[in-house]
């Protein structure tokens, strides 16, 4: 029994550094999505910034355990702390456009791609004689 409550108390140590949320990154025609695993996590704890000349998606945050007295675990394999997470984006994207929702522990996000015909003209109006 010793030795189970030995591994729970180092558990709990090794769990509370800092970690990393799975992500899932995928494309179709018209933008990037970003999928992340953030069960537990509050939506205030979250932040969420791109850094355009990287290419780069940049998630912070943290995860506060439910049971505060970490003593009592006998298992522990949730991840809890403060997190980051950069995410490179493959290609460009229309920075303007980024939207970002969170629902039920998972955030998506979505990198639309710049429009390939560029922006759109604009016809001139001519004033004068």
């Amino acid at each position: 029994m010793a030795e189970v409550r030995f591994w729970a108390i180092h558990r709990v140590f090794q769990a509370s550094s800092h970690w990393q949320p799975a992500v899932d990154l995928c494309e179709d025609s018209d933008a990037f999505h970003i999928i992340v695993e953030l069960a537990g996590v509050d939506r205030d704890e979250v932040s969420v910034e791109y850094l355009p000349e990287e290419r780069i998606i940049r998630l912070r945050g943290s995860r506060r355990p439910l049971f505060s007295r970490p003593g009592q675990y006998l298992i522990l394999e949730i991840n809890y702390g403060s997190f980051q997470r950069d995410i490179v984006l493959p290609g460009p994207v229309d920075e303007e456009g980024i939207k970002a929702s969170f629902r039920n522990g998972i955030l998506h996000i979505i990198a639309p791609r710049p429009s390939p015909e560029g922006p759109s003209p604009y016809q001139l109006q001519l004033k004068g004689e």
